[in-house]
């Protein structure tokens, strides 16, 4: 037993392993309380401990806390035992188990003061600004500059417009194209991710980007979001040569289904009495051309999903 423990460091390994069961305790116990305040909202105690506030820390809690110490126990573990040989140095081990558990102290004092919570939406909805506020102070995140700054007030729409266009200048002919407003159907809005998708490709299209490439999975609202990426084009007279007049477009997809089907609901609203759906050369005054390209090149570089993609090209 004497030549086990001092061939192995299995101090570190102790270490982990009872921070994996004391983490997950707490993370479990933070999962049961955010779960009751869904049943009963009146468990939700403001400012700090709300739903929105704990729901980061049960996540970041069970994954980084709880696996992350169970990852470093099992690892010091198989290391020594597959290696038949002692940790290289034991004040490194000591340093990455507190180091751990500082990183994991940290984020459970700072996330549910809610600036994490705003920079992570920030992100998901492709905000540049972020803010987060106590009702004493106000914290701004720019991820333009990468900048944290405390405001005594939340800056207004024009200078947020401003700044961001200071970043990334756009004519003043593209910023009003860009700022056009997207079709109205109240029955189906668009998600937030459809959204970004429609204001990248804009952005590129009016800076003067040739080929924009567009990923989107099965079922997300391909046909929703290029409908919306035509409408915004044809209102705000759009076009390559600079002409004053409205886009020619043209749009392809693999199966005659996906092409009728849009052209009876979700391109209505661009069809008029002379339109040609079906016609690859349309005549100046018509709005928009669908077509069904009966072959489509599969090629094994090519993955189905974005091959099988519909595909949208304006003139």
């Amino acid at each position: 037993m004497a030549e086990t423990q001092s061939t192995y460091n299995y101090k570190v390994v102790r270490q982990f392993a009872v921070m994996t069961v004391v983490w997950g305790i707490v993370g479990m116990l933070v999962g049961v309380i955010i779960a009751a305040q869904l049943v009963w909202p009146e468990l939700n105690f403001g400012p700090w401990l709300t739903y929105g506030r704990l729901r980061p820390l049960h996540t970041n809690a069970v994954i980084f806390a709880f696996g992350g110490c169970a990852l470093f126990a099992t690892s010091y573990y198989v290391v020594q035992r597959t290696g038949h040989t002692r940790l290289f140095a034991d004040g490194l081990a000591a340093f990455t188990f507190w180091g751990w558990q500082l990183v994991i102290l940290l984020a459970a004092l700072s996330l549910p003061l809610g600036f994490t919570q705003a920079k992570e939406y920030a992100e998901m909805l492709g905000l540049k600004f972020a803010y987060a506020s106590n009702g004493h102070g106000i914290v701004e995140f720019d991820a333009l500059t990468g900048l944290e700054q405390e405001r005594t007030d939340f800056p207004t729409p024009e200078e947020l417009w401003t700044r961001l266009h200071a970043a990334a200048p756009l004519t003043a002919q593209a910023q009003q194209r860009l700022l056009a407003p997207s079709y109205h159907d109240g029955s189906r809005p668009l998600r937030y991710y459809q959204e970004i998708a429609v204001n990248r490709v804009l952005e590129a299209v009016l800076r003067g980007q040739r080929h924009v490439l567009l990923t989107m999975a099965t079922g997300t609202g391909k046909t929703l979001v290029v409908f919306q990426i035509c409408w915004k084009l044809w209102s705000s007279r759009w076009n390559r040569t600079g002409e004053h007049r409205r886009p020619r477009i043209l749009y392809l997809a693999d199966r005659n289904i996906l092409v009728d089907d849009p052209k009876d609901k979700t391109f209505t609203p661009l069809a008029t009495p002379a339109t040609n759906w079906k016609r690859v050369r349309s005549s100046p005054a018509a709005r928009c051309t669908l077509r069904s390209t009966r072959r489509w090149p599969m090629t094994r570089t090519a993955p189905a999903s974005i091959a099988s993609s519909r595909l949208a090209s304006s003139t």
